[in-house]
């Protein structure tokens, strides 16, 4: 499986599993393209850390359970007009890994997409708001 040129060496970390699962993603309503973007294709110039933090940065938050995105959602002022959007993760979309956070604990993971995939095309939003 091939990921973009511009990620950074060893990323995905070797500890990433392919694609697998139901996976929730905060987008907007249509779904577009742009709720494909990572922190590093909106913020090009932001500087991380350390090494796994600008890979993190490379990748898509998801989420495994459909509550911990409605959470996200409530709590960050910025999120609270998206919608939840969901799909059934496979293989061949990428490599995925849990990366707890603070307000979803295991259920935030990073999707590293690759090469060719386009992730509107698959999710769909839920009506619930």
């Amino acid at each position: 499986m091939a990921f973009p040129d511009y990620f950074p060496e060893d990323c995905p970390p070797e500890d990433a599993v392919p694609a697998s699962g139901t996976a929730y993603r905060l987008v907007g309503s249509p779904i577009a393209v742009d709720d494909f973007l990572s922190v590093r294709q909106r913020y090009p110039k932001r500087s991380f850390s350390n090494p796994e933090k600008e890979c993190k940065v490379h990748g898509l938050s998801v989420y495994r359970n459909i509550d911990h995105a409605q959470k996200t959602r409530e709590i960050i002022p910025a999120l609270r007009d998206r919608f939840i959007g969901v799909c059934t993760l496979r293989p061949e979309y990428g490599a995925l890994k849990p990366t707890p956070s603070r307000i979803t604990g295991l259920s935030h993971c990073t999707w590293w997409v690759a090469v060719g995939v386009e992730p509107w095309e698959f999710f769909q939003t839920l009506e619930e708001q």
